[in-house]
């Protein structure tokens, strides 16, 4: 991922993962932050959010291709 304290000789590596839910079962999912973070939430994929919009590093980015992709799919009524 493309992150600041990036150098030739060492990086950070990011894992994502995507987890679609219907909001009543995302409120029952307890979230814990991991060693490397201070928080973690839920955050609607929104392009009018600014907290969406001020994603840390590249994390946004990997978040769009995903939107992009469901985007392309066709619906079910399709």
């Amino acid at each position: 991922m493309d992150d600041p304290r990036n150098t030739d000789n060492a990086w950070i590596e990011t894992t994502a993962m995507h987890f679609h839910c219907e909001q009543e079962m995302g409120e029952m999912l307890y979230l814990e932050a991991g060693d490397d973070a201070a928080r973690v939430k839920w955050l609607e994929v929104n392009e009018k959010s600014d907290e969406y919009l001020k994603l840390y590093a590249s994390h946004k980015q990997m978040i769009d291709i995903v939107a992009r992709g469901f985007r392309s799919q066709p619906t079910k009524s399709e």
